[in-house]
């Protein structure tokens, strides 16, 4: 799968709203027929703001809203969806149901499957997943359009509004530090943070308090000099922690 940026080429090399808009009707008119969307979300007032964004689209068909993977599952099974939007929210952004939303393409090769983060804190764990596009949950209409017209045609796509996040906190920190400041509880909770795992899912995994948790990461996070557990995640990463 090749990697493209889901705009036109601009003035200095960046993208204007129209040029994004002009992009994401030509992708979608590629396929000569409407793009069936698929839009997986566990609360209804996230579904209905991506819904209503998808729906100021020019061809693009919305077919309807699951709450999460195992009904998008069975919804693929049904009829034919050319794109998944799922969004990681509180309540299912668990590593296990990444797992789940990411394996729809295992299952139906031909769908595409996006992910609307909502949080930068979601960020590393749906980077792990393995999707075809990533979005911002609150990206504009243009951006949404572009994102899910180029990762339907085959196209691995970040949105710019995501991009600009991940790649500052992919930015070298101004000052590395040691990995053997990090102690190894330390090292394993970061671990499990950058496999998706909630705070609660952690303390539950290793035996500790909730609290604990939360007391570690926030230790780790001024340590790497990082602001969230993303970033942490990344710096980490180049350091060969996280493999």
């Amino acid at each position: 799968m090749s990697i493209r940026a889901p705009t036109e080429p601009a003035t200095a090399g960046f993208p204007t709203a129209e040029g994004t808009a002009r992009a994401a009707v030509s992708d979608a008119n590629s396929h000569r027929r409407p793009l069936r969307v698929l839009v997986l979300a566990a609360d209804p007032r996230t579904a209905a703001g991506i819904r209503q964004r998808l729906e100021r689209l020019p061809a693009v068909d919305i077919v309807g809203s699951v709450p999460n993977a195992d009904a998008a599952v069975a919804r693929c099974a049904r009829s034919r969806i050319d794109v998944v939007v799922a969004v990681p929210t509180a309540a299912s952004a668990s590593a296990r149901e990444l797992q789940r939303t990411a394996a729809i393409r295992a299952k139906f090769p031909a769908t595409r499957v996006v992910l609307a983060v909502g949080s930068h804190d979601r960020l590393w764990p749906s980077v792990v997943a393995r999707p075809d596009g990533l979005l911002a949950a609150a990206a504009p209409t243009p951006e949404v359009g572009a994102v899910v017209g180029t990762a339907a045609a085959g196209h691995l796509t970040i949105g710019r509004s995501l991009r600009e996040a991940f790649f500052d906190a992919c930015a070298p920190a101004a000052a590395e530090t040691p990995l053997d400041d990090l102690t190894p509880r330390e090292l394993q909770i970061l671990a499990r943070g950058a496999r998706g795992l909630t705070s609660r899912e952690i303390a539950a995994e290793l035996h500790l308090a909730v609290n604990t948790v939360d007391k570690a990461l926030t230790v780790t996070y001024r340590k790497l000099r990082a602001r969230n557990r993303t970033e942490a995640c990344l710096i980490a990463a180049r350091r060969g922690l996280l493999r």
